[in-house]
């Protein structure tokens, strides 16, 4: 009995003891692959490149989180898919800025989620070689942007975790085979052009806290 009573006492005082890591200011950075959904005609004709967003995030004591940060995403043209497009050189570039709302809930000392949203704002970039022989230069539009996020945190000492992410990121902007230089509407129905564009975001991101765990 007297061993029971002192086992009982040791994890009920440890928790006391050492406390919970609850993290406040983080530098975070997320890298993934970007795969085109929702519009038809962006799924058909561009495949992912690279999308990258660092951000800073303040977290309160009830586990809601903010954010702050700028996003950057790439896709090629896709050549070997798309028969009209096949001389075509160039990419889509997205870049602009986004705040974060989020609730970052800490499981454990090593493991946390993280599930928020993305509300921002970016502009699109249609830089080719069919664009530069028409206008001369790249064609732009701005949007706004929402992405739903999940990441999956584990930690890797006291100042840094690593974590898988995934995302669904909506772009307010229309796709049609002209953004990219295409005289034509690659056979592709023009009904779909105005349909916000999608991707899907699946990658991995770094953290690191700017105080270290506090025992």
């Amino acid at each position: 009995m007297k061993r029971l009573f002192l086992i009982a006492c040791f994890f009920t005082t440890t928790p006391l003891l050492f406390g919970q890591f609850e993290p406040k200011h983080t530098f975070n950075i997320e890298l993934g692959i970007p795969v085109p959904m929702g519009n038809k005609v962006f799924k058909g004709m561009m495949k992912g490149g690279v999308a990258i967003s660092p951000y800073y995030q303040y977290r309160m004591k009830n586990s809601l989180a903010f954010g702050i940060g700028t996003q950057y995403s790439y896709f090629q043209i896709n050549n070997a898919k798309v028969s009209a497009v096949k001389s075509a050189i160039g990419g889509v570039h997205s870049a602009g800025v986004f705040i974060k709302v989020s609730k970052e809930k800490f499981h454990t000392e090593q493991f946390a989620t993280d599930f928020g949203v993305k509300f921002g704002y970016c502009q699109t970039y249609f830089n080719t070689n069919y664009n530069d022989s028409i206008y001369g230069k790249s064609l732009q539009v701005g949007s706004l942007t929402i992405a739903p996020t999940l990441g999956l945190i584990l930690s890797v000492d006291e100042f840094s975790s690593y974590r898988f992410t995934i995302g669904y990121n909506i772009q307010a902007y229309g796709f049609s085979p002209q953004r990219v230089g295409n005289v034509s509407n690659g056979g592709y129905d023009p009904s779909d052009f105005n349909k916000a564009t999608h991707f899907l975001l699946v990658g991995f991101g770094y953290t690191h806290y700017f105080h270290k765990k506090t025992f």
